[in-house]
């Protein structure tokens, strides 16, 4: 018996450890960045990447990579860059995406740029949110749309 509530316990923590990042509804990946370059246009909204990897144990990556989406969940388009495929799709990502998920050692990353994704408009990382707590005020801040 104690050997199956052991391995009944062990099942539990290894299904909490595991949890996939949740990702707004309507979020693109990188190769579809096409589509979501049409989707920014037509809703006048701008498009945001975020580098990180989806399926990471990292409870730190995610409530980090959480409070990113939180913030332009409603204002912008997302797209999902993998980390781990950094190599194969960096590349095909724009000048301006690129430029913004340059910064900080770690990820999350969040690059967020005008709908052409020409025009990097603000951006965010791990090591600059766990520096300083004004940080996230600061990138939601460079999101409203000036009037």
């Amino acid at each position: 018996m104690k050997l199956f509530s052991t391995l009944l316990l062990s099942l539990a923590f290894t299904g909490l450890c595991s949890a996939e990042q949740k990702f707004p509804r309507g979020t693109f990946e990188s190769k579809d960045l096409d589509k979501a370059k049409a989707e920014a246009t037509a809703q006048k909204k701008p498009i945001a990447f975020i580098m990180t990897d989806k399926d990471t144990t990292c409870p730190l990556c995610q409530g980090a990579a959480s409070a990113f989406l939180d913030v332009v969940k409603s204002k912008a388009v997302i797209v999902y860059v993998n980390s781990k495929e950094t190599s194969t799709v960096w590349g095909g990502l724009p000048e301006a995406a690129r430029k913004g998920l340059e910064a900080g050692k770690f990820i999350p990353k969040m690059a967020v740029t005008d709908a052409s994704a020409a025009n990097l408009i603000t951006s965010i990382n791990y090591d600059s949110y766990t520096a300083d707590d004004k940080i996230l005020r600061e990138f939601k801040k460079a999101l409203k749309p000036e009037k």
